[in-house]
């Protein structure tokens, strides 16, 4: 399961908060790209967006 699997799957049981933790991120322990980064909330964006 992806990250963005993750964030999916808790917003279709409307979890009320995700926690990711640092070892699933790419490259771990090395700092995530701008681009993971970035992408990484815009899926939070769309579910936070779509939950209102």
């Amino acid at each position: 399961m992806s990250l963005d699997d993750l964030l999916n799957f808790c917003a279709k049981l409307n979890f009320d908060a995700v926690d990711p933790t640092g070892y699933y991120f790419p490259n771990y322990p090395e700092v995530p790209t701008d681009k993971f980064i970035f992408d990484f909330s815009r899926i939070i964006d769309f579910h936070k967006e779509r939950l209102r």
